[in-house]
């Protein structure tokens, strides 16, 4: 036995042997092969392959028997350049049964492959076809002909696509392919040229590509490829055990046009774009299908949609899989344009649609739908509205689009149903979860009111919303949350819209054997108005659509406008009530209650029996507004209406709604300045018969109640008795009110006033009640004024009245009246003023009453016990009774009218609008006829034995100086009138049978008068402005020396300076001063301001002997008159007759002409204080004795006393006067001192020369008189014309020493010194030599400075 390592290397020895010897057999075989492949090579290509040409009949039937067809081959030759030789064929035919080329093959290169050794049948390592034409038809039965022969299925066709697709490469270069479906009547052949394919198979694997050009009008060049694999033991040729993916490129193609050859998915029937599609096939049916799309132009129709879509652009990734149960549509990166006026761009979104349906008939032709599923990513919901009718959706989900008219954009949307969509009908098992933002909802109006259903609602919309939802078809739930949206619910809310800056409502809802059920979890809702908490269920009930509702909502506060507003307008009288009454304020702690019906809403109580639900909202008015009479504007089913009653304001108070009334108690309100307590405000029922039943009580000012009852219906049930009133003090009241806010003719009011110790004044023309206590009761048919007390007229009064059977409201007022009391009343003007010359009481009676809107008043007195302090005739003492009645009758449109009557010495009557005086008359004086009343105005006729108008003077400027717009100016006093009487007293002065008119017009006052010292026609024209104008026309005008010296007395007191100064135009025929008769005078001035100087335009006095004119100023500030004047004599010895010197000078006549001032006034010329100069020439007159006075100067100018007093007889030339042919000569005046130089005086007999002064105030004189005797004509001559103003006496003397010495000896010299009255005449004795003549003095010419 060996051993065991032996036998271990024995047996790893075995297997190697075995091995080695295998090896060694396999070396031999595959050497035998391959000599027997080199034989049959050998013999193939040295026998068979160069003999080819000669098997081309072998070749034909053969090919005949595979294709089915007869074919031809023009040549046949092989090509040897390796192992395995390369067959090229050229014109070969298919032909068709009738004999016609059905297949051109120009060139046909076929290599052969070693494979065909193994296959034991000829395999090709490739078959490239060169342009070959072929024509495929489908024909009307659905059998496809290639070549002119059916392709069939089994037989040689089966074999012939086996060993197609056993090569291992099929090639064709710039083929032609012509397509014809008899199956389409309508579809034109489609040509495809320059046709390249190329088709590889391999052991499992089969890879196609084809490239083709289009006709032009379908489109550009396109690649249909494949690549597909097939199971390892099936048949080459058996495509329906074939699975992998087909792809196609169409980079622009006309769909319009591909239509007519391929069924395209979705109802495409036009556009233009590039398509690309990846079909999965799985055993040769289609699994799914992928396809980017990017077309213009598309005009299509999805599934059983009504309308077609039209849309300018479509791009998206569209696929279709194939499902157990159906199909899945999906669209990825869908964006689209939908086209009209204004184009809507759909944004990229992502859609799923899974359809589950009987057997397809294609990837785009499924059987009816069973259910379906869709999801989305994004959807525009205004989009899909637009899309409307184009969307497979269903007529609910169509009307629903089109009606609601979506808006905002829904996200993550999975919706999913069992069931067909069709008509109306909803699925009948669907599960819906998405949410949404932007939301937007039309809201659907309320149908028809019906007798079953009066108060139908419509579908609520809304607009900012964002919904989560999840729903099935038995219940879901949602949550709808708004930021800055709005809400409208046609039917319930009563405004069109509702913003919303925020809400949160939470809802669930379920079926149940009866209908629904929907519950609103705790919930919040912000308004402008309020923040609103709300929760609630609403379920359905048999019979009536609107179901039951139970609601909880509560607000802290409400602003009291917007309360209607919340209000359901299912309460369209409640509600307009309040959006007119409410009108400011708060309702705060707002609490809702409903529970009911709402077919029943809003559950009135019957008057048996109990109502069928709650509805109730209290809360706390605070500061509210009520307008409980609200006004309204015109709207298109009322008037407009202006409410007579004021709004209630600041109310506060309890405020609840109940049903379908309202009501408000416990409540404070303010009704202007009153302050009001409402103990109860209630309207039962708005619906039927509304009457507001208002309960309270007032206080407040007495003048806040007279304005709430001017301005309300009471002032019409009280007759206006108090429309005019005023009042103070304070005042308090009951109010009860039944207004039928449809029918307030019928109000019913109930109430009282109290004035407690105020005033009143019951008309503007009446004067004041003070510390009346009274009590007014009223009602809708009239009131009454208890006996009640006041203050009047200075004393106590008993007023009690009231609205009388009779239709009349009449108050009557017994009292006491103090003068006192009338100085007050100054609405009786011009009672006030008269009454302060009155003193004592009287006693009196008043009736005041209205008929209607006129008024009547009268008031009666005996005036014992009332002094008149007045001026003749009204002047009256205590104990004297003269009868007073003063009377106001009322007339329609406002006017009245007023009578006075005083005893027998004064009537007034006026008639009046609007208690303002339009016209009137008074008349003084015994009685008489009924002095008429002018057209506008009122008149004063005076006829009085004896008119002291002094007397009247101070009371007179007492009225008038109240003014325009006071009461003593507000009409009643005349302007105009006339006065007749024999004796006038004015300004001291008695004027004898005076006749005077007085009027004014458009503000100038005329008058008219004619008396024994002034007659004529004066104006006066006050300006606003200025300080008037004054006309006059004066036939006579006398002013006596107390006239003047008044003047002079109101220029010293300074007041000259304080007055402006009218313009003066003023002509007077007959003009006497001081008793001086002057002529005719014309004076023209300018009007000046208060301190200006007043310019004399122009002064002229006309006298029959003499023409004085003259211009200058009055200057009041410095009381000084400057004129610039000449004086035209023709008589100067009449004239000074005329004006106080008479006997002084007898004729002469000439000229005097100066410039002179004064102070004083210009009709005071004082000589004493004169000062200027002025130029006499005067001739052909002769002095006369003068008189004492002024005219003593023109006495001692005339010598008349040298007679007396000389030695040298002058008597025959002075004594009786002297008698002068020339007198002329300067004067210069200075502080009442006059000069002159050149005085002269010529006659017959004598020549005078005069050099000196005289003092006007001293009335003294200092005068050198030279009398040059007429010796002969050479001396008095030369005295003539030598003095001038330059040459003194002396001079002149010793000039006529030198040259006529004989004159000169004749000459006297006197110096003439003293009073006027008594003047000392001296004769100087030594008369002037030449040597002892004094210089020459100073020129006459030289300028004198005047004052």
């Amino acid at each position: 036995m060996s051993s065991f390592p032996s036998q271990l290397a024995a047996a790893c020895h075995r297997p190697l042997r075995w091995l080695r010897r295998a090896l060694r057999w396999l070396l031999l075989g595959v050497a035998g092969l391959w000599l027997v492949l080199l034989s049959l090579w050998l013999v193939l290509h040295w026998a068979i392959l160069p003999n080819v040409d000669r098997w081309r009949p072998e070749l034909e039937a053969r090919a005949s028997q595979w294709t089915g067809s007869s074919v031809r081959i023009g040549s046949l030759s092989v090509r040897t350049s390796g192992w395995m030789p390369v067959l090229e064929l050229r014109d070969v035919r298919l032909l068709d049964g009738q004999g016609q080329t059905a297949v051109a093959l120009p060139q046909v290169t076929a290599a052969l492959s070693a494979r065909s050794f193994l296959a034991l049948v000829p395999r090709l390592e490739q078959l490239y076809l060169h342009e070959p034409v072929l024509a495929l038809r489908m024909d009307a039965q659905g059998q496809l002909w290639v070549g002119g022969q059916p392709l069939r299925q089994g037989g040689d066709s089966t074999a012939l696509t086996d060993w197609l697709f056993s090569q291992h490469e099929v090639a064709i270069k710039g083929g032609t392919l012509t397509w014809i479906d008899e199956r389409r009547p309508d579809a034109q052949p489609l040509a495809l040229t320059a046709v390249d394919a190329l088709l590889r198979n391999g052991l499992r694997r089969h890879e196609v590509r084809l490239d083709a050009t289009p006709p032009a009008a379908w489109g550009e060049r396109f690649s249909l490829r494949a690549r597909l694999t097939q199971p390892l033991l099936a048949r080459a040729g058996d495509w329906r055990r074939w699975s992998g993916l087909l792809y196609a490129d169409l980079p622009q193609a006309d769909l319009a046009a591909w239509r007519q050859q391929v069924t395209l998915p979705l109802a495409l029937t036009q556009g233009a774009g590039r398509l690309r599609a990846w079909i999965d096939v799985d055993k040769g049916r289609t699994r799914a299908v992928n396809a980017d799309l990017a077309l213009t132009g598309v005009d299509l129709r999805l599934a059983e949609a009504d309308e077609r879509l039209r849309l300018p652009s479509l791009q998206a990734r569209l696929s279709w899989q194939a499902l157990p149960e159906g199909s899945r549509w999906q669209a990825k990166g869908l964006q689209f344009t939908l086209g009209g006026e204004r184009p809507v761009h759909w944004p990229t979104s992502q859609l799923t649609l899974s359809l589950r349906h009987a057997e397809a008939g294609g990837p785009w032709l499924p059987g009816p739908l069973v259910g379906g599923r869709l999801q989305a990513d994004r959807l525009d919901l205004a989009l899909l509205a637009q899309l409307g009718r184009a969307l497979p959706v269903g007529e609910t989900l169509h009307e629903a689009l089109s009606t609601r008219q979506p808006q905002g954009v829904v996200s993550s949307l999975d919706a999913e149903w069992t069931g067909a969509m069709s008509g109306r009908q909803l699925p009948p098992t669907w599960r819906v979860t998405a949410s949404a933002q932007d939301l937007a909802l039309r809201a659907l109006p309320a149908p028809e009111a019906s007798t079953e259903h009066p108060h139908p609602l419509g579908q609520p919309g809304w607009q900012g919303a964002a919904l989560s939802l999840s729903a099935t078809q038995q219940g879901g739930e949602a949550r709808l949350t708004l930021r800055q949206g709005s809400v409208t619910w046609p039917g319930l809310l009563s405004v069109d819209r509702l913003p919303v800056p925020e809400a949160d409502l939470p809802l669930q809802w379920r079926r149940e054997e009866n209908g629904w059920r929907v519950q609103l979890k705790p919930a919040t809702l912000h308004t402008d108005d309020a923040e609103l908490k709300l929760s609630g269920q609403w379920r359905s009930l048999p019979g009536h659509p609107s179901g039951h509702l139970q609601l909880q909502a509560s607000a802290p506060k409400l602003e009291a406008r917007a309360v209607a507003k919340y209000l359901p307008a299912t309460l369209p009288a409640t509600r307009q009530y309040l959006a007119d009454s409410l009108l400011a304020g708060q309702a705060r702690g707002l609490q809702l209650k409903l529970d009911g019906p709402l077919h029943a809403f809003p559950f009135p109580t019957p008057p048996k029996g109990q109502a069928e639900g709650v509805f109730r909202v209290t809360a706390r008015a605070d500061k509210v507004r009520y307008a409980f009479v609200p006004s309204h504007p015109a709207d298109d089913t009322r008037a407009a209406y202006a409410s007579p009653w004021p709004a209630l304001a600041e109310v506060s108070g309890d405020l609840e709604f109940d049903g379908p009334g309202m009501l408000i108690r416990n409540a404070k309100a303010r009704v202007g300045d009153l302050e009001a307590t409402v103990a109860r405000a209630q309207i039962k029922d708005f619906a039927h018969q509304a009457t507001l039943q208002l309960e309270g009580q007032w206080r407040g000012t007495a003048a806040g109640a007279l304005a709430y009852v001017q301005s309300t219906p009471l002032n019409d049930w009280t007759r206006s008795a108090l429309a005019k009133a005023r009042a103070t003090g304070t005042a308090q009241g009951r109010l009860s009110l039944q207004l039928p806010l449809n029918d307030l003719a019928h109000s019913k009011v109930q109430g009282d006033v109290q004035l407690n110790g105020g005033d009143l004044q019951v008309r503007p023309d009446l004067p004041t009640f003070t510390q009346l206590r009274a009590k007014l009761d009223y009602h809708q048919a009239g009131f009454t004024l208890q006996p009640s007390t006041a203050q009047w007229l200075g004393g106590e009064v008993r007023v009690d009245g009231g609205l009388q059977a009779d239709g009349v409201v009449r108050f009557n007022a017994q009292g006491s009246a103090s003068a006192e009391g009338l100085r007050q009343a100054s609405e009786w003007s011009p009672l006030p003023l008269l009454a302060q010359s009155m003193a004592g009481t009287t006693r009196y009676s008043a009736r005041l009453q209205w008929r209607g809107d006129r008024p009547d008043l009268e008031v009666r007195s005996s005036l014992q016990g009332l002094t008149l302090a007045l001026p003749d005739p009204l002047r009256k003492p205590a104990e004297a009774s003269w009868p007073l009645r003063v009377a106001v009758q009322g007339a329609a449109n406002g006017k009245d009218q007023l009578s006075l009557d005083v005893g027998s010495v004064l009537t007034a009557r006026y008639e009046r609008q609007d208690e303002r005086p339009v016209r009137g008359a008074i008349r003084i004086g015994p009685p008489g006829p009924e002095a008429g009343a002018p057209e506008r105005g009122v008149a004063l006729y005076l006829s009085l034995p004896l008119l002291d108008l002094d007397a009247w003077v101070p009371l007179a400027r007492q009225l008038a100086g109240a003014g325009p717009g006071t009461p003593v100016g507000s009409g009643y006093l005349p302007d105009q009138g006339s006065v007749q009487t024999p004796t006038l007293r004015l300004l001291g002065r008695t004027l004898k049978d005076v006749v005077a008119g007085v009027s004014v017009n458009a503000g100038t006052q005329r008058m008219n008068l004619q008396s024994d010292r002034v007659a004529g026609f004066l104006a006066w024209t006050p300006q606003a402005n200025g300080p008037g104008a004054l006309q006059a026309r004066l036939a006579r005008l006398s002013l006596p020396k107390s006239e003047t010296e008044r003047v002079e007395q109101w220029v010293d007191e300074g007041k000259a300076g304080q007055s402006a100064w009218p313009s003066v135009d003023l002509q007077v025929e007959d003009f006497e001063l001081r008793g001086m008769r002057l002529g005719r005078l014309n004076l023209q001035a300018s009007a000046a301001a208060a301190g200006a100087p007043w310019h004399i335009d122009t002064l002229q006095l006309q006298h029959p002997d003499a023409l004085l004119k003259a211009q200058g100023q009055w200057i009041p500030a410095r009381k000084r008159t400057e004129l610039a004047w000449s004086l035209a004599l023709s008589n100067s010895g009449r004239f000074l007759d005329a004006v106080g010197y008479p006997g002084t000078v007898r004729g002469g006549k000439g000229e005097l002409k100066g410039q002179l001032g004064w102070p004083g006034s210009p009709l005071s010329p004082e000589p004493a204080q004169l000062d200027g100069q002025f130029s006499i020439a005067l001739g052909s007159g002769q002095f006369l004795k003068a008189e004492p006075g002024m005219a003593r100067l023109l006495g001692v100018l005339s010598l008349q006393s040298l007679p007396r007093r000389l030695l040298f007889d002058w008597r025959d030339v002075f004594s009786d006067g002297f008698s002068f042919d020339d007198f002329s000569g300067d004067v210069h005046i200075e502080h009442g001192v006059a000069r002159s130089r050149n005085l002269r005086m010529g006659g017959v007999h004598a020549s005078v020369l005069m050099d000196g002064s005289a003092d006007l105030a001293a009335q003294t004189t200092d005068l050198r008189v030279l009398i040059v005797p007429e010796v002969n004509a050479g001396g008095a001559s030369l005295a003539y014309a030598a003095i001038n103003p330059a040459v003194g006496l002396s001079t002149f003397l010793a000039q006529l020493l030198l040259r006529k010495p004989i004159a000169a000896a004749n000459t006297t010299h006197f110096l003439v010194t003293g009073p006027w009255s008594a003047p000392q005449v001296d004769k100087v004795e030594k008369p002037l030599t030449p040597a002892s003549a004094p210089a020459p003095a100073p020129s006459a010419s030289d300028p004198v400075s005047a004052p």
